[in-house]
Parts: C-alpha cells; sequence; structure tokens
C-alpha cells in the first residue's frame, strides 16, 4: 500500500505537469531579471542606509 501511495505521489504532479507549464519567452526572462535586479539594488539600499545610522 505504501508502495502505491509513493507512486502517486510522484507520478501525478509529473503527469500534470503539462498542464500547468507555459512557453516562457525572452522577454519573460528579461523582465524577471529586470524585476530582480530592482529588488537586489534596494536591497542594497536599505543595507547602507541601516549601516550609516
Amino acid at each position: 500500500m505504501a508502495l502505491l501511495s509513493g507512486f502517486g505521489a510522484v507520478n501525478y504532479p509529473y503527469t500534470s505537469m503539462a498542464y500547468f507549464m507555459r512557453p516562457v519567452t525572452y522577454a519573460d526572462v528579461q523582465a524577471i531579471e529586470k524585476r530582480l535586479l530592482q529588488t537586489m539594488d534596494m536591497i542594497v539600499a536599505k543595507k547602507e542606509k541601516n549601516s550609516i545610522s
């Protein structure tokens, strides 16, 4: 019974993954990269502000 349960726990997400996947364009990657860099800049600015105080 545990073997079947384990198999189902691994097999179902693998088989249903195709339903949730979508093609990723280069523009998507660029947009996420831009957001990441903005977030990193914000973190650096906050750290610099706190270290000065």
